[in-house]
């Protein structure tokens, strides 16, 4: 049996810390070595145990000082059978052994390089020993700052791209050489076709002939053009490949244009670029995993050498390719990149340019979908001479969680890409391109018709002309029937919760449902589902917290925001959130109580409030503001402020429009005539 055959037979849990592991400090790292017997496996895990902790001989006085807390544990050793080469008469016959080590948390000092160190570091530098596994103690599952995890991972692009189901479909803008317009021309095309993510190709980063921010920005203005013209959310990912002391920045000028994501190469700039974008809790845009220099880290039985090498000691030739060495294919494309934040790992499929294996490519997939505790599952994306005909067998292999990325064949088919990409939605069987979100119809009212629901085709993110646009959108119908369950929820929480305004729900239930499900570009909700305490008023200590994070990202120049003037209507607010499954019904909970956010008459922390609006007529004027300061960043996205009519007995309502023409302020007003004052 061949080193790659034998080293899958045992896999631990990585959610249960086995019974014969005596160190719960500890995380454990799984080896594959070669040695002659099972006490020469002992020895050279021992000098594993050395060499990655303290790197001194076990005899060193200055050892046997600190070894309790620093140097690695043998926990167990399993013979996984021989692996005699038979090309080489030179050496006693080998076989392979599946070691265990336990090292102390500590040694990582909770930083992720040093974990990496600690896991491989100087061993790595050494034939015959590769890692297959690595199971994380409780505290780095659970507390660890080292690895954030996805901030997305499966369900939360899902939700962005409001496919709840069906496999995903990426391309990528090459080739090098091309100008920054070419490229915008190219993305529109495709993003009209119908394609989820459209990428920069990894080649792409500054070069001379597409400039960074101009490709950049030209590119996301075409993607955005294109969605506000087909109503679907197409993200583009630039590529980060730039010096490390440019990254954050050019993250953030990507994300200031509107790209949906980025996409980084964590084999050339390190997996602690990944970690620092993803733990940046201010930049929030999903983060694709390019596989770029990552060869060279992977076990040889893959990446291994053809034919033979000369060995230096005599002329002789050996033949290595069994050779255990370096990361499995799991680890590397799979569990790393996830715990460091990765959302979308892109990696060589089997069949394609390169030399992966169809049982490597799935152990990928296992990485990113096994159980991990707090670590969303994350999208595998099989790519690297993906060709379309190719499609429904890499469904069959990697299931409808996957990103296909196929980038030269699709632009092989022809000029006209977007028919292009359109055939790729039909090689994929993705002709009915949106659905309802699943956390939609989960939180509706049975008396909702599912089939009403799933023919609805809801988008999360609506185009910013949407106001006049009926297409790919809920029925008036539709709109109805979720108003009256706004109804219904009203009155059922102002009888149990000893208050609440319930004339405004009868007004108000179909313009604000009306708002969120057929007029306004609001992103996915950034807020809990079920909202905290009131921490006080904003101060040293106390951070200011919004509302409107129930609309999505504030600070998304791309997204409408809607500033909700009348807030003895929160009631109404709060169960139009629960009912398109942007806030938990365990929310009213606290509804109407002291200390709560979910508050009886709204303020600028409570679900769905942007402002404090109270006395009325404020918020109109408020809105100007941000109106006004959007014009002066050039934001695409509208602002919108949902009033009564009662204001406009207040001469601060006539201030602020006549303020708005004078400044020439582009705001749209909603307001609730029900002729009650």
């Amino acid at each position: 049996q061949t080193y790659m055959q034998l080293s899958k037979q045992i896999t631990m849990d990585p959610n249960i810390i086995p019974d014969n592991l005596q160190h719960p400090e500890r995380f454990w790292v799984d080896y594959v070595i070669e040695a002659t017997s099972k006490d020469h496996a002992s020895q050279i895990a021992r000098e594993i145990c050395l060499e990655q902790t303290v790197e001194l001989p076990g005899t060193t006085q200055a050892v046997r000082s600190v070894e309790a807390y620093t140097v690695g544990t043998l926990e167990r050793i399993e013979f996984l059978g021989s692996n005699h080469n038979k090309h080489n008469h030179h050496h006693p016959p080998h076989s392979l052994y599946r070691v265990c080590i336990a090292y102390p948390n500590d040694t990582a000092g909770d930083e992720l390089p040093q974990f990496l160190n600690v896991l491989f570091g100087n061993t790595s530098l050494k034939r015959g020993v590769a890692v297959e596994d690595v199971t994380l103690s409780r505290h780095l599952m659970q507390n660890s700052t080292m690895f954030p995890g996805p901030k997305f991972g499966i369900a939360g692009i899902r939700k962005l791209l409001g496919v709840p189901q069906a496999p995903l479909l990426a391309t990528a803008l090459k080739p090098m050489g091309r100008s920054s317009e070419d490229f915008a021309s190219m993305a529109y095309q495709l993003a009209k076709g119908g394609i989820d993510i459209i990428k920069d190709d990894h080649g792409l980063s500054n070069q001379k002939w597409a400039p960074f921010e101009q490709r950049v920005a030209l590119c996301c203005d075409a993607v955005q053009r294109a969605n506000r013209e087909t109503g679907f959310n197409c993200l583009y990912a630039p590529c980060l490949n730039a010096p490390s002391d440019q990254i954050i920045s050019r993250a953030y000028f990507s994300k200031d244009c509107g790209a949906g994501a980025v996409m980084l190469l964590p084999g050339i700039s390190g997996f602690d670029a990944v970690r620092q974008l993803a733990a940046d809790h201010c930049f929030n845009l999903p983060i694709l995993i390019h596989p770029a220099m990552l060869g060279g880290w992977l076990q040889s039985s893959s990446q291994r050498r053809r034919g033979s090498c000369n060995s230096q000691e005599g002329g002789e030739t050996e033949d290595e390719e069994d050779h255990p060495r370096g990361l499995s294919h799991k680890f590397l494309f799979g569990l790393l990149p996830r715990l460091c934040g990765g959302d979308i790992v892109i990696f060589c499929n089997s069949g394609g340019r390169f030399s992966f294996t169809r049982e490597e490519c799935q152990s990928v997939a296992e990485g990113c979908h096994r159980p991990l505790g707090r670590f969303e599952p994350i999208f595998p994306s099989p790519a690297g001479g993906m060709k379309l005909d190719r499609v429904k067998e890499m469904r069959k292999t990697f299931g409808d969680d996957t990103v296909f990325l196929i980038g030269g064949n699709l632009l092989e088919q022809g000029p006209d890409l977007e028919a292009d990409a359109r055939f790729f939605l039909h090689a994929a069987r993705r002709d009915r391109q949106y659905c309802l979100p699943r956390e939609l119809s989960h939180t509706m009212s049975s008396t909702i018709n599912e089939e009403e629901l799933t023919n609805s085709k809801y988008v999360t993110q609506r185009s910013s002309d949407a106001f006049e646009s009926d297409a790919g959108i809920p029925s008036v119908a539709f709109v109805e029937r979720v108003a009256s369950n706004i109804r219904r929820r009203v009155l059922k929480y102002t009888l149990s919760n000893n208050g609440g305004y319930l004339s405004q729900a009868c007004s108000s239930a179909e313009t604000l449902a009306t708002l969120y499900l057929r007029a306004l570009k609001l992103g996915p909700s950034i807020a809990p589902p079920v909202p905290g305490p009131f921490q006080g008023s904003p101060g040293p200590g106390i951070r200011s917290v919004t509302g409107e994070s129930f609309n999505g990202d504030p600070a998304d120049l791309t997204l409408d925001r809607l500033i909700f003037s009348p807030v003895h209507y929160a009631v109404v607010l709060y169960s139009l959130l629960v009912e398109i499954g942007r806030l938990d019904e365990k929310a009213f909970d606290d509804y109407n109580v002291d200390g709560s956010t979910v508050e009886l008459i709204g303020a600028e922390h409570s679900p769905g409030h942007a402002v404090t609006a109270g006395s009325l007529a404020q918020a109109l004027s408020q809105a100007a503001g941000i109106g006004y300061a959007r014009k002066l960043k050039n934001a695409t996205g509208r602002v919108a402020v949902y009033m009564s009519d009662g204001e406009f007995q207040e001469g601060q309502t006539w201030e602020a429009v006549q303020a708005m023409v004078n400044l020439k302020i582009n705001l749209v007003a909603v307001v609730d005539v029900n002729g009650q004052q």
